[in-house]
């Protein structure tokens, strides 16, 4: 994204911050979460269409997870079950989480996740960002800031 202008950070624009270290995923389990991404508000596939958008959601449990798309991943006749190529264990993954809320959707994969987190050295809520998102099929959101 290219930004004409300039502007200056005060404490309505600043930048999302990533995490100063990898959490487990049990950590993220919450509500709260931003996504934020390049996408069509309308699902469409129009490219005239899309716009920043940011979507709330809500981080699921492992069990939830895997519960909620066993539909999917376990028959091979639904119609979207070809996301099983980026789930083969499921959630059991560290590095896979699902989120519940707006659905993601054309344009959203590598949309951030990010999360509002009190800075005790800046003394105000900054946006973290927590993860990203892979696939744009479903909600499946893929850590990566500390995988390499």
């Amino acid at each position: 994204m290219e930004i004409e202008g300039t502007f200056r950070f005060s404490i309505e624009i600043m930048p999302i911050c990533i995490p100063g270290k990898a959490l487990p995923k049990e950590n993220h389990f919450d509500k709260g979460y931003t996504l934020l991404s390049y996408g069509s508000e309308d699902d469409g596939y129009a490219w005239d269409s899309f716009a920043l958008i940011s979507k709330p959601l809500t981080v699921q449990t492992t069990k939830v997870c895997n519960a909620l798309y066993a539909p999917i991943l376990d028959n091979p006749d639904h119609e979207l079950h070809a996301i099983k190529q980026l789930l083969p264990n499921k959630f059991d993954e560290d590095s896979l989480i699902c989120t519940q809320g707006d659905p993601t959707c054309v344009g959203d994969n590598g949309g951030m996740l990010v999360k509002k987190v009190f800075s005790e050295e800046f003394g105000r809520q900054q946006a973290v960002q927590q993860a990203l998102v892979y696939g744009n099929v479903a909600s499946e959101v893929h850590t990566w800031i500390y995988s390499f």
